[in-house]
Formats: structure tokens, sequence, C-alpha cells
């Protein structure tokens, strides 16, 4: 009988990051369309302008737009506004998702922050900033900080494109899934569901450092969240350096990872997620940058294969002219490491741009390159004069001494701010791209002379599991390796025991152990040279061999 054999490294994954057709179009808030189709085409549309800046685009499988939203109206791809679709709840934050298994339907999910918190935005315009003492502004903000004026919102409505012949027809809006004064202030994020076919929303709440997550399946919603309490936070200081721009929720591309960025507070933290129950996971990567800067902006993004992260941060100094220094910072962690001091100390960075012109947020396109929002005016300047531009990162999976960064790659003939939207990757299953004879990688690693497994490795298992319950004919041999740390006989039991702790996993979830062998081959057969910490982290691994 034939024998197809796979060699599954659990160290790297090899899948090609590719978003799907659904997020070819982008309709932005100062009316212009990007499409990235076959090639980045750029129109405008003078019919319809945005209400807000937050927004979300759908497109179908072909690629061709169908709706796209600011959270507080819904709009065909005629540019009207669709059938019982204005008046939505929602300002601050908004996604689509489709409805698994209906082709015809789709949640849009809005977040609104309402009635006192609004009134401070008007009061406090960035166009009179100079004319208001920055101490009364610091006041003012420290006074809503407690939360306690603050009613925060996070509706759902539902879009049917059969109805008002294939115009489509918000069929029901302005459903309250969550409600409390203590706001829901970060974005949403949507995370593909580890079995590609169902999706999770996710959602932070404060001031208590809370995730709640959302399954959305062929069912429909499940309006009881899955709430994982997990992460640090700073939120005394969120205003103390007055600033208007909250917190950003990003999901990586694979749905192993969630960034939360405070701008308020000058920190970031990095989680990992089970995209399989919806838990956000620990990973104690938390980053508190210095006081000292004046932080206007800070926004996160991952490479389309997930294994960098970048954060953007814009800060400024208003000079004696009554004119801004701008210095835009793009930031790059290597996640290839499970080792949070190895992530923090890869830490890379590059000043490209300094003057009246500042990125804003990014955004991760279907063609893998990340588009960086750019604007530029000085205070005192008639905003009207405000030019327009996305920067992108051309190669944002090299490392960072690597990448290609080019400036004003798309120029707005209009002024505002050209929010981006808000995209739902559509991934494939990483095991997609297995061929006869072919090798694909994953990440599991140890700590030093450790054989346990990490509660984030269970999202990656769940992957091996899934990959072994549609191939039932499939069996499996675990390989455990070790670094040249120790004796050469302590190691080889030391690899036997990780391939044994990640088979007891498999095992747990139902998989026949009599389809699992396991294997201790020491430190005999290294990836990397043990020249370095770094290297000895990738060598403390296991690989599987599917036969």
């Amino acid at each position: 009988m034939k024998t197809t054999i796979f060699i599954i490294i659990l160290y790297i994954i090899l899948l090609k990051s590719e978003a799907q057709n659904e997020s070819k179009n982008w309709v932005l808030p100062n009316g212009n369309i990007l499409n990235f189709k076959d090639s980045i085409k750029l129109s405008q549309v003078k019919k319809l302008s945005f209400l807000t800046n937050a927004n979300a685009t759908i497109s179908d499988s072909n690629g061709n737009l169908l709706f796209y939203t600011d959270g507080t109206s819904i709009i065909t791809k005629e540019h009207e506004i669709m059938k019982n679709g204005s008046k939505l709840w929602g300002h601050t934050s908004v996604v689509i998702v489709p409805y698994p298994k209906k082709e015809n339907l789709f949640y849009v999910f809005t977040v609104s922050i309402i009635d006192s918190l609004q009134s401070v935005f008007k009061r406090f315009d960035t166009t009179e900033f100079t004319k208001v003492n920055s101490k009364e502004i610091q006041n003012e903000y420290l006074r809503f900080n407690e939360f306690s004026q603050i009613n925060a919102k996070l509706c759902y409505h539902l879009v049917d494109m059969n109805k008002n012949k294939g115009k489509g027809e918000v069929i029901s809006k302005n459903n309250i899934l969550y409600q409390g004064k203590q706001g829901i202030l970060a974005d949403l994020a949507v995370i593909k569901h580890h079995n590609q076919k169902d999706f999770w929303l996710v959602s932070h709440t404060f001031p208590k450092n809370i995730f709640k997550t959302y399954l959305i399946n062929e069912n429909g919603l499940d309006g009881t969240p899955i709430i994982s309490e997990v992460g640090k936070m700073i939120f005394k200081e969120a205003y103390s350096n007055n600033n208007l721009e909250y917190h950003s929720l990003k999901g990586s591309p694979d749905g192993k990872k969630i960034v939360l960025t405070n701008s308020a507070a000058n920190n970031f933290q990095l989680f990992y997620f089970d995209n399989q129950k919806g838990n956000v996971l620990e990973s104690n990567v938390y980053v508190v940058f210095s006081p000292k800067i004046l932080i206007f902006l800070m926004t996160p993004e991952f490479s389309n294969n997930s294994k960098k992260l970048y954060v953007n941060i814009v800060n400024h100094q208003l000079k004696n002219t009554g004119k801004y220094k701008i210095v835009s910072t793009l930031y790059q962690y290597d996640l290839t490491s499970q080792n949070n001091e190895h992530i923090l100390e890869s830490k890379k960075y590059k000043y490209y741009d300094k003057g009246i012109y500042f990125g804003g947020d990014m955004q991760l396109a279907s063609d893998g390159k990340i588009y960086i929002r750019k604007s530029g005016f000085t205070i005192e300047m008639n905003p009207k004069k405000c030019e327009s531009y996305l920067s992108c990162i051309e190669n944002p999976n090299e490392n960072m001494e690597n990448i290609i960064i080019s400036e004003n790659k798309i120029r707005f003939s209009n002024y505002q701010y050209p929010e981006l939207p808000n995209i739902t990757h559509l991934l494939p299953p990483f095991y997609d791209s297995i061929k006869i004879g072919e090798s694909f990688q994953r990440q599991i690693l140890f700590d030093t002379q450790k054989a346990e497994i990490k509660m984030w490795h269970t999202p990656i298992l769940q992957d091996i599991i899934l990959f072994l319950n549609q191939n039932k004919n499939t069996k499996i041999t675990i390989i455990g390796h070790t670094d040249n740390e120790g004796n050469k006989e302590n190691n080889k039991k030391l690899s036997f025991q990780r391939a044994k702790s990640v088979a007891d996993y498999i095992i747990s979830q139902k998989i026949d152990k009599n389809r699992i062998k396991i294997e201790g081959l020491g430190d005999t057969k290294p990836i990397v040279e043990n020249n370095s910490e770094e290297n000895k982290t990738k060598n403390r691994r296991v690989e599987f061999l599917i036969e």
C-alpha cells in the first residue's frame, strides 16, 4: 500500500496569508474607493459621504462590492442608503461578518459611546485645541475617567441581500448585545473560527481588563459571551496627555493572536487567542512607552504571515510658531518565538515621517501589504488644505532592516482623513497547502529543561487535531527534540517527555491513542546551531510525521 508522508515541524507556519475576495474593496469616509481585485484602482464617490470615520466594507466571493457602512448608516453598492439602513446606533467602531452558510445574510456590529463623551469631543474639537488651556482640557478628561457618565452600546444589525431586488435591506437593527456604563472603547475584532466556517466577534471592556467573545455560526449569533479577564491595564493616566484617541484591537490573520493598544496610556499588550473555544490567553508581552512621549495615536497591525507585529506611533509637540512637529515611528516585533523576552528584545523601529505629515491607522490588505493612513496640516491652517495619502509597507513579512515603505503611494484629491476600514481576514485552514511529499510547519516550543505544553499551544494543536479528525486513516508519530544543554541521556528522556506531553493532549481530545506513536531524539537533530539562546529556543521543539 502506498504511504503518504507529511513532515510537520511545529515551529513556523508556511501558510500563504491571503485574504479572500470579500475584502477586495475599501470604501473610505472621504468618498474614495480602493479596489484590490487585480491591481490597485482608485475611484471617487461624490453622491454620498460618510457621517463618521468608523467604516467597514464587504464584497462578494468574486470581489464585487456589496455594501458598506459607517456605523450610523448602511449604504448599497449604488451608494444609496439601504432600505431601513439609517439611524443605526454606532459611530465608534463597526465590523461586517458573513452569516455562515447563508450567503445572503450579513451581521453588522457597531459600538456607540454616547451622551457625555460626545459632548467632550464637540467642546474640544481639534480646530479649537490651541484656544483652550491644556490644563483645563486635562481636568475635563479626568472628570470622565470614572466612566460615570459614559454609556456604551454594542449592537448588531442583520442585512439580507436578497431583499429589495438585490440591493439589500436591513431586516433587523439596533439589537443591543451589551450595554453598560463601563464603556467598550476598543475597536471590534473578527477572527475566523478554527473550523474555518464560523466566526468570533471579540470586544474589550474597561475599566477592568475583560474580553467578551461571541460566536457566530450557522445558527446565528450566540448572545452569551465567553469572558476572559486577562492582561494588565494602566488606565488612571489614560487622559493625562490630552489624548483624543483611545484603543485599537486587532486579530492576526492566522487567528492565533490579538493585540490591544492604548494610545492614551502609552502601552500595548499582545495576547494569544484560542480560536476553537474563544478564550483570550495571556502572553506577558506588555510594552509601556515613556510617559515623556506625547502619543497622539498608536495603531497596530500584523504581517500577513502573522509572524511580525507592527505598532505605529504618532507623537507630536506644539512649537512656539503654533505649528506641530510631528514624528511617526514604526515599531516591529518578531513573533516567531514564544518566549516573551525574545519578542520584546526583537523590537526594531524606523522613523518614516517627520514634519506636518503623520501616519495614522494601519490595515493589512488582500495584496499582503500594509497601508498606513497619512494626513498633514497645521492647527492654524484651514483644514480644507489638508493633504491625505496612503503610504505602504510593501513587504511586511521581512525583518525591519529589509522592509520597503512607499511614501505617499496613493494620493487622495480631497482633504478628509481617509480612515481605513475594519477588515475580516478570511483565510483557508493551515493544512490546505499540504501536498504529497511536502512539509508544512507549526510552532510549538518549550522552556529550557521543561516538557510542559503551554496554554497558547492549545489553538495550534487544535489544527493538528482537526486534520486528524478529517483524515481518519492517518497515523501520527510525534518526535521530541532538545537543545544541547545537559547530557545526552537526560536530553533523550526530556525529548521523549515533550513528545508524550503533546500526545497526551491530542489523546485527551478524543483521538485514538492507537493512531499515535512517540519518539525522543534528544539533541541529535537541531534545525539551527545551538550558538545563541534564540537558536536554542528554536531547537526545543516537537515534529510530526503523518502517515
